[in-house]
């Protein structure tokens, strides 16, 4: 197959192109050139080739339908309705198929074991573009029915949970990754029974890959299956070889010194369990690899990143004592 990226350098784009590579597939990125792809796992970069341009712009959409055909689209960008359906207008008479990388956001209660099938967010305004936390999961499911109405039985959408592993911007599961490396008592969420749940970069990038083997499209849900946060910390500490002094603490007690679930202390999303449904996407491919060989790879990968580096998440062992103190 000849594969279009949209997007394609940062993160999922590196890993997508790496499985689409692993099944023989060519792949074309198209990206505004703000991000090198110096950080991809193993394809020779040579191999990809780069069209420059913005999504946002008509008369780019229209060079880069020019340089079609292709089989399939990957839309990895789309974050407002509108631009991604210009820019599936616009590759509908040059690809079979779009597939859109959505969010398990898209729910309208995206931790209650809500299956694809579950009620959305409610829609906003069509004037409302900005992404924020509270129009990130009704501008996905926008962009959901955005790429509907343009491939019909060829879209594809996939909603990911909480991707984690090499490559990760965002450092929510970095964080831990480097913080039970360090020494010191650590912060932690409850009692560690809360549930929570991720998705390595590969196997999303690879099950996505492999939906295009069919003949139609579909929803899926994509994410890993729910562990508790013990365990989840504790497979950390086996691949980082450490024995860290964990500190559980009850969650009012958080909320009360300030803590900030999710961006403070990440996968932590407050009152709620994640446990979304994963079944549709298990019965059609999904494989997940052990959570320990996540951990492992991730350790291994920031360990290449520059430690003086500020995390994108997380606490500051100054912000982590402060916290202690009050809680």
């Amino acid at each position: 197959m000849r594969l279009l990226i949209l997007g394609g350098t940062m993160f999922l784009g590196p890993h997508l192109i790496d499985a689409a590579a692993a099944r023989g597939h060519s792949v074309t990125i198209f990206h505004r050139g703000k991000h090198a792809l110096d950080d991809r796992p193993s394809v020779e970069r040579t191999a990809v080739e780069r069209i420059a341009g913005d999504r946002k712009v008509a008369a780019d959409l229209a060079a880069l339908a020019a340089r079609g055909p292709f089989d399939a689209v990957i839309d990895t960008c789309g974050y407002v309705p509108r631009q991604v359906r210009e820019s599936a207008t616009a590759l509908r008479g040059v690809a079979a198929k779009y597939v859109f990388v959505s969010s398990i956001s898209a729910h309208a209660e995206p931790f209650s074991a809500a299956d694809e099938d579950a009620p959305l967010a409610a829609p906003v305004g069509a004037d409302v573009e900005a992404v924020t936390g509270e129009t990130y999961g009704p501008l996905k499911a926008g962009c959901e029915a955005a790429a509907r109405e343009a491939f019909g039985d060829g879209a594809f959408v996939v909603r990911p949970g909480l991707i984690v592993g090499p490559l990760d911007p965002t450092d929510r599961y970095t964080y831990w990754v480097r913080r039970l490396g360090r020494p010191g008592p650590v912060l932690a969420p409850g009692d560690g029974s809360r549930l929570v749940q991720f998705v390595d970069v590969r196997d999303l990038a690879e099950f996505t890959v492999r939906l295009l083997d069919r003949a139609s499209g579909g929803t899926w849900n994509v994410t890993g299956t729910s562990i508790r946060f013990d365990a989840f910390l504790a497979g950390i500490a086996s691949v980082a070889g450490t024995s860290p002094d964990v500190r559980w603490t009850p969650e009012d007690r958080l909320l009360a010194a300030g803590a900030q679930p999710w961006s403070e202390v990440p996968l932590w999303i407050g009152p709620d369990h994640q446990t979304t449904g994963i079944a549709r996407a298990l019965a059609d491919g999904l494989r997940l690899r052990d959570p320990v060989e996540t951990a492992r790879d991730t350790l291994a990968w920031d360990r290449t990143r520059d430690a003086s580096r500020p995390m994108g998440a997380g606490m500051t062992p100054e912000r982590e004592a402060e916290v202690f103190a009050k809680s």
